[in-house]
């Protein structure tokens, strides 16, 4: 159908992949970690990766296990 309205489908899906790390530059990634009931956590180094989305996490006071 692209071929017959004179559009090479081709070029098209190069021009898709040219504009894919322009919108990511223009993506916000926001969230909040629920407050302890005690103790403090921090998110340090946030990266988006190949492979996905990576974090340090730290804490101190927290009680671990219930």
């Amino acid at each position: 159908m692209l071929k017959r309205l004179g559009l090479d489908p081709d070029l098209l899906g190069e021009l898709s992949g040219l504009t894919r790390p322009v919108l990511a530059d223009r993506l916000a990634l926001a969230f909040e970690l629920p407050k302890p009931e005690q103790g403090d956590v921090q998110l340090e180094d946030v990266r988006v990766e190949e492979d996905g989305i990576r974090v340090r996490l730290s804490g101190s006071g927290l009680s671990v296990g219930g």
